[in-house]
């Protein structure tokens, strides 16, 4: 590997000046061993060695040490499997991105946790904790039932509501294994006994009730389907004691409910549970195991580490510790896994489904894109150039490398997910669900280059000037976000399981785009498209905002941080 022969080529020199004196007046080979060298010992010489003074290295040899980190870690990450007992440097150093205010504490990253960034704005340093207080402070509807009353359900109702489940949440996350439609008809004509099983079929109800209503916001102003989670959330002690993959699959649906209705405190409260729970099963998990038991195993992990890093990123709570599998757990599988292909050949009274394999590998394609993409949007803002003098710095080169690392994980995209400028065709012939997934990866794309390009911004808004070489990479934060709030305003639309985060995204760029818009010396970069982006977000917030406190408050701070910026004086933005 290339790494390595740089490595063996320091080596080399530095075993040539640490040679003993002896060798060096003979000029001949030294080992270095110590106290005595192989010479020295067998001619009972005195062996002494010279203090090597050492060179600090330079900006380049950093910069470049920094890249070969982040080859190293795709590296591990590529690599199918590794052994439980192993724990690299790169799972290290990805466990700590996520507490990227603890590594660089004043640094303004793009998210709401970051008091920094918070704090450049003008808002409340503590914006993280103020949402919290509000969630917690919203009751959750509950349907109160009688001791001895039952839960009933019409199974053709039931199967409409299974339907709406796969087609609006196992899309994005395949939280369902392929024999699921045995269990729910089971649990059904028993009543729903108390259970894991039980409870995994009301929480399926539960989430298909708050997407009944088409792509309104109905489902979850009333929060629809609270009767089947008051007893879903009656058997809790029973899933928390189970120690199968039954368990984590009901924590992670209680987990995306609470995503879904716009509460991702309670959100994090049940994923961070989970996490622990499919780690710990995992480590005890044999490989000879059933089939179907694994594949689940696999995916919860992935989505357990999908909503947590999510949401951890903007709320800062604690962590399970997720990350430090996520190099020793191999990719999900798209079989035993239950899909809208199969229940669209069948229905719950023939449970006999029939797999699309097409179908099922665009899929697994997109899963395993999405955890990609992730990992590179958490990885960017590890490489930030610090210098003692002028404190933080863009580095041009770091920012090539992050770019060259996302145009290659588009070209891995297999065509149905393709959705660039030219892949526009394959783009709109695919299927509605290839082009939800499309509309969402593209939206994560552009808001990685958003990302890339921050440091630039910022180093312009905090020196308050910038030549032509940091004009450029100014020029591309722009231009990344209008194509990202292009984005959003799709993906919003088709991407319900991710409404909190993506819409926390828009908040925190286009806070990030309004303060760089106004900085003097970035005024001959910014194109009138910000501003119509700018219109695009407020409307985007406000469309959630009756239904969700903490996204209205979000929406307050940007109207107002909009309206308060004298270039966008005397332009209308109602909220």
């Amino acid at each position: 590997m290339a790494s390595q022969d740089a490595t063996d080529a320091v080596n080399r020199r530095r075993r040539g000046s640490l040679a003993c004196n002896a060798c060096r007046t003979r000029r001949t080979k030294c080992d270095g061993l110590r106290p005595k060298c192989s010479f020295c010992r067998k001619r009972n010489k005195d062996c002494i060695y010279q203090e090597v003074r050492e060179i600090p290295p330079t900006r380049f040899d950093m910069e470049i040490s920094a890249i070969w980190e982040r080859l190293d870690q795709i590296t591990s990450i590529l690599r199918p499997e590794s052994t439980l007992g192993e724990m690299s440097v790169a799972t290290q150093l990805h466990a700590n991105l996520s507490r990227g205010q603890d590594i660089f504490p004043r640094y303004p990253f793009m998210v709401l946790q970051s008091q920094s960034f918070m704090g450049l704005l003008g808002f409340n340093p503590s914006m993280a904790r103020d949402i919290m207080l509000i969630e917690r402070g919203e009751p959750i509807l509950m349907t109160h039932l009688p001791p001895e009353a039952t839960i009933w359900i019409d199974i053709n109702h039931a199967n409409h509501l299974l339907d709406v489940f796969l087609e609006q949440i196992n899309i994005w996350y395949p939280v369902l294994h392929a024999s699921f439609i045995e269990q729910l008809l089971q649990s059904i004509a028993e009543s729903f006994p108390t259970s894991p099983e039980s409870c995994l079929s009301l929480l399926v109800i539960t989430v298909g009730s708050l997407f009944e209503c088409g792509s309104s916001w109905q489902g979850i102003r009333e929060q629809a389907g609270s009767i089947y989670l008051q007893t879903a959330l009656e058997m809790l002690p029973s899933v928390l004691i189970d120690d199968s993959i039954r368990g984590v699959q009901c924590l992670l649906l209680f987990s995306i409910y609470f995503n879904c209705l716009l509460r991702p405190c309670r959100a994090l409260d049940f994923v961070t549970v989970a996490s622990s729970k499919i780690q710990n099963l995992l480590k005890r998990l044999n490989y000879d195991a059933d089939p179907e038991q694994l594949s689940m195993a696999r995916n919860c992990y992935w989505i357990a580490w999908l909503i947590e890093s999510e949401l951890t990123v903007q709320l800062g709570f604690s962590e399970s510790g997720i990350c430090d599998m996520n190099t020793m757990v191999p990719i999900p599988l798209s079989t035993n896994v239950i899909s809208e292909i199969e229940l669209s050949n069948c229905t719950l009274e023939d449970s006999s489904p029939i797999s699309d394999t097409s179908t099922l590998y665009d899929r697994l394609s997109y899963f395993i894109a999405e955890i990609a993409i992730q990992k590179l949007v958490q990885r960017s803002t590890r490489y930030i150039w610090t210098d003692a003098d002028s404190g933080f710095t863009f580095a041009p080169i770091v920012a090539a490398e992050l770019e060259r690392q996302m145009d290659e994980w588009y070209r891995y995209l297999p065509d149905t997910l393709c959705f660039l400028d030219g892949d526009d065709e394959e783009f709109t012939n695919t299927s509605p669900h290839n082009r939800a997934h499309a509309a969402f990866l593209r939206t994560q794309y552009f808001a990685f280059r958003t990302s890339i390009y921050w440091p630039a911004a910022y180093q312009a808004i905090d020196v308050g000037e910038a030549d032509a070489a940091l004009l450029l990479p100014c020029q591309r934060f722009f231009d990344s976000y209008i194509q990202f709030i292009t984005s959003s305003a799709s993906a919003v639309l088709v991407c319900k399981s991710h409404t909190w985060t993506l819409l926390t995204s828009v908040f925190v760029i286009s806070a990030a785009a309004v303060k760089a818009s106004v900085t003097l010396c970035l005024k001959g970069v910014v194109r009138p498209e910000v501003t119509k982006g700018l219109h695009t977000a407020l409307r985007m917030l406000s469309e959630v905002s009756q239904v969700s406190p903490s996204l209205a408050l979000l929406r307050d701070n940007l109207h107002q941080y909009i309206c308060s910026q004298s270039s966008f004086s005397g332009q209308s933005y109602t909220p």
